[in-house]
């Protein structure tokens, strides 16, 4: 299996360049947008990854733009709460949402949803990925994949994986980690990202996929020992670190990533736009500085509204056999 991680690269086009590269943007926009506030929807509490981003891009892309950038939080559901109030919105750009790759998930582990992230949306532009580390509370008696294997083979059920729902990173790649492994290790999910984590950090899991962002001070402070990297190449700030590819599990790779959309039907010279002001705000040093220290990857230019299409669209396909695989297995 393999995703569409972006390679590391932080050089974009000027905002006046960005015009000229195929994929960015057209050099017809409408002169009276935006004329107010802009809101960005966010599916989730303040504090985790995908309202960090939104509120580092949203006060970047206010300086292009002109207008206040205002941040609703809408937590529930997995984020499916939000992502169906922005996809309900007057689709006039003035009301966008921050997505992430649970909601392309949600739509193959949830019998009933009021909203398609290829139907309701059309994309503005790829904001980041971020690698997934396999990482064990200090007891854990392993500190390498072939350890950890071992351990999960000896005591079937009894290794407990933490996870941040149905659909997210860690729910997945602990269900791939089942198949590549062929052991048995028990998903608990939780409600978000940070209860599974601040629970791994007790001692009452015994590990989870999590993303490096969120893992860095707890593996630096000692409170989590990283096993392995769930992505194509190692990190850089865990050079010791092998991936999953590494220690003999071909294709083990699933990135986080995040992205900015807005509700179908938005004009599309409002959506070319608010690409060329995302574009701009991901060349804006502060936003470089501030996704580098904390381990995101910013994608590669020319980021088009297409490279988010794209990615949404490959994850479906992919992750929809393996989700029926796993549901015909239950049955």
């Amino acid at each position: 299996m393999e995703t569409n991680a972006m390679s590391i690269r932080t050089s974009f086009p000027t905002c006046q360049a960005a015009a000229n590269v195929p994929g960015t943007i057209d050099q017809a926009v409408p002169v009276n947008y935006p004329r107010h506030p802009i809101t960005f929807v966010v599916g989730f509490p303040r504090g985790g990854p995908v309202h960090f981003l939104a509120s580092l891009i949203s006060r970047s892309m206010r300086r292009v733009l002109g207008q206040r950038v205002i941040i609703q939080n809408r937590p529930g559901a997995a984020g499916n709460r939000g992502a169906a109030s922005a996809a309900h919105a007057a689709p006039n750009g003035y009301t966008l949402y921050v997505c992430y790759r649970g909601n392309t998930m949600n739509q193959l582990l949830y019998r009933v949803l009021d909203v398609d992230m290829m139907r309701d949306f059309v994309p503005i532009g790829l904001i980041a990925t971020a690698s997934n580390v396999l990482v064990a509370h200090p007891d854990v008696a392993a500190r390498t994949v072939d350890e950890f294997v071992s351990l999960a083979r000896r005591a079937p059920g009894n290794l407990t994986f933490a996870s941040a729902g149905p659909g997210s990173s860690s729910h997945l790649l602990c269900e791939l980690f089942k198949l590549a492994t062929q052991s048995d290790v028990l998903n608990i999910p939780y409600r978000g990202a940070g209860p599974a984590l601040d629970d791994l950090l007790a001692g009452r899991v015994d590990a989870k996929f999590e993303s490096f962002p969120s893992s860095q001070p707890h593996i630096e402070a000692g409170s989590l020992r990283p096993i392995a990297v769930a992505g194509r190449k190692r990190i850089a700030c865990l050079p010791d670190t092998p991936t999953m590819e590494e220690s003999g599990f071909a294709g083990f790779f699933l990135d986080n990533w995040y992205g900015l959309m807005a509700p179908a039907g938005t004009p599309s010279d409002i959506a070319l736009q608010l690409n060329e002001a995302l574009n701009c705000a991901l060349t804006d040093k502060e936003v470089q500085q501030a996704v580098g220290a904390r381990g995101y990857i910013l994608p590669q230019s020319p980021n088009g509204p297409g490279l988010l299409l794209d990615l949404i669209a490959a994850e479906y396909r992919e992750w929809k056999a393996i989700v029926e695989s796993r549901a015909a297995q239950r049955n």
